[in-house]
This record gives structure tokens, C-alpha cells and sequence, in this order.
């Protein structure tokens, strides 16, 4: 399950303080403490991408901060945490 998925499944559950869908099955979690988790995870994909872009931005052939082997590693682990693999 990905973030985004996680997010189109909550928005789909009823109002109060925790998830709960038609039946009255609930999410043992509170809306507040689940949206900032959602909130730390985008984070952490964002700060991924930009991780990624800048590996790749540092690559040969340009003024890097990183060797290409280490910002070829990096875009590659970015990727993958991206993934969710």
C-alpha cells in the first residue's frame, strides 16, 4: 500500500475522532495522529526527491558534491525508498 493509496482510503471513511467506514469498522488511530504521520511521510518523499535530484545533479561532468559512483547509489536508493521497495 503507498502513501497516495493510504490517503484515497481515509478520505473515503466517515467524520469523527477516529476512521470509520459504513459498517462502523474503525481505524484504531485517531484522525489527528494519523494526519501527521501522513504529514512526516510526505516529508520524508519529498526530501527523498530532492535527495535524488540533487545525486543526479551531481553527477559526472558537472561541479559535484558527490563522486558518480556515490551520486549513482544515491539516485538508486532514492528510487527504491520511492518505491516503496
Amino acid at each position: 500500500m503507498t502513501l497516495d493509496s493510504v490517503k484515497e482510503w481515509l478520505a473515503s471513511w466517515g467524520d469523527g475522532p477516529h476512521w470509520a467506514d459504513s459498517s462502523g469498522a474503525t481505524v484504531p488511530i485517531t484522525k489527528e495522529s494519523l494526519r501527521h504521520v501522513l504529514a512526516s511521510a510526505d516529508k520524508m518523499r519529498a526530501a527523498l526527491k530532492e535527495l535524488q535530484a540533487r545525486a543526479l545533479t551531481h553527477a559526472p561532468n558537472s561541479v559535484r558534491e558527490f563522486s558518480p559512483a556515490t551520486a549513482a547509489s544515491i539516485a538508486y536508493i532514492c528510487e527504491d525508498a520511492l518505491d516503496g521497495v
